[in-house]
C-alpha cells in the first residue's frame, strides 16, 4: 500500500529552506493536476498571444524594411499599438487565471480530506471566475494609485530641481532606489486578496504592506530564489526565439535587405512564440505557490492564524 504523504499546511511558520521545500513538495504532489488544468487555461492564451507579439514584432521590422525611412504610417502605428494592446491583455489574463487557478486548488487542498484527488477544473470555475475579477480590481486600484503618486512626484521633483537642483538629483536616485525597497512586500497583495474572501482591495495592499514589511527579508529572498531559477529556464527556452528576431534586427541595422520568411519559416517562428509563452506561464506558478507560503507564513508569524485555524478545527470535531 503506497505511504501518503503528508499535508501541506499554508499557515505555518516556516524558515527559509523549509518555503522552498513545501513549495516544491505541493508541486511534485500535485504536479498532475495543475499542469492539466492550466494546459486548458494557458495553452490557449499562448496561442492567441504569439499572433499578436509575432504581428507586433513584424510590423516593427516592416517599418525598417521599407525605404529606409524609419517612419511609422498610421496603419503599421495602429497595428503595433493593437498588437501591443493585445500582449498587455493576454499577459493580465494569463497571470490573473494562474494565480487564481494556483491558490484555488491549494484552498481545496487543504479543505478537502481527497486534496486535489477526483477534482476538475470546472470544481475550479467559481475561484478562477472571482479570482480573476478580483485581480482586475487590484490592477485597476493600483494603476489608478501609480498615476497619482507619479503626478505627485513630479510635481515636488520639478520644485525641488527648480529650488535646489542637487536636492532634486538625490531626491530621483533615492526615489528609485527606494521602488524595489517598497515593491517587495506589496507582491503578497495578490495570495492576501485570493485566499481571503472577507477583504476588500485597500484593506488586501494594507495587509500585504503590514505582513511583506514585517518579513520583508523572506520574502526577497522567495522572490529572488524562485524567480531566478524560473526566468533562467525561461530564458534558456527562449534563446532560439529572440536569437531570431535579434539577427533579423541586425540584418537590418547594417543596411542589408531582409529576406522576409517562407511559410515554413513563419510558423515556426510562430510555434516558437507559443512554445515560449506557454513555457512561461507553466513555470510562473513556482513562483505563485512560493509566494503562498510566505504568506501563509507571514499570516502565522505576524498574527497567529495557524493557532487560530487550528482551534476553529477542534471546536468543529
Amino acid at each position: 500500500m503506497e505511504q501518503e504523504t503528508r499535508r501541506i499546511a499554508l499557515y505555518k511558520t516556516r524558515t527559509f529552506s523549509e518555503k522552498i521545500g513545501d513549495t516544491f513538495d505541493f508541486l511534485r504532489e500535485n504536479w498532475r493536476q495543475l499542469a492539466v488544468w492550466l494546459t486548458y487555461l494557458m495553452l490557449p492564451l499562448s496561442l492567441v498571444s504569439a499572433v499578436s507579439m509575432n504581428t507586433m514584432m513584424g510590423t516593427y521590422l516592416s517599418v525598417f524594411s521599407s525605404a529606409g525611412s524609419g517612419e511609422l504610417s498610421t496603419a503599421d502605428a495602429l497595428s503595433t499599438s493593437l498588437s501591443y494592446l493585445a500582449v498587455m491583455v493576454l499577459s493580465f489574463l494569463a497571470v490573473a487565471m494562474g494565480l487564481s487557478l494556483t491558490y484555488g486548488a491549494m484552498r481545496l487542498y487543504e479543505q478537502r480530506p481527497q486534496r486535489l484527488q477526483g477534482l476538475t477544473l470546472s470544481d475550479l470555475r467559481p475561484y478562477i471566475t472571482q479570482g480573476v475579477g478580483r485581480m482586475f480590481v487590484l490592477t485597476l486600484l493600483a494603476s489608478i494609485l501609480l498615476v497619482m503618486l507619479v503626478v505627485v512626484l513630479v510635481f515636488f521633483g520639478v520644485g525641488f530641481a527648480m529650488a535646489a537642483p542637487r536636492v532634486g538629483i538625490f531626491m530621483l536616485v533615492l526615489l528609485y532606489a527606494a521602488i524595489p525597497v517598497v515593491m517587495v512586500p506589496l507582491t503578497l497583495t495578490a495570495p492576501v486578496y485570493l485566499f481571503e474572501d472577507d477583504i476588500n482591495p485597500f484593506q488586501a495592499y494594507l495587509k500585504a504592506w503590514r505582513l511583506g514589511w514585517a518579513t520583508w527579508g523572506g520574502v526577497a529572498a522567495v522572490l529572488i530564489v524562485l524567480g531566478v531559477l524560473v526566468y533562467l529556464i525561461i530564458g534558456v527556452c527562449s534563446i532560439p526565439l529572440y536569437g531570431t528576431w535579434i539577427y533579423r534586427i541586425l540584418t537590418l541595422s547594417r543596411g542589408e535587405e531582409m529576406v522576409q520568411p517562407g511559410m515554413l519559416a513563419s510558423m515556426g517562428l510562430y510555434l516558437l512564440s507559443v512554445v515560449v509563452g506557454y513555457i512561461g506561464h507553466m513555470l510562473s506558478v513556482i513562483v505563485y505557490v512560493g509566494l503562498a507560503y510566505q504568506y501563509g507564513h507571514a499570516c502565522d508569524k505576524i498574527d497567529g492564524a495557524g493557532i487560530d485555524r487550528e482551534i476553529e478545527d477542534f471546536e468543529q470535531l
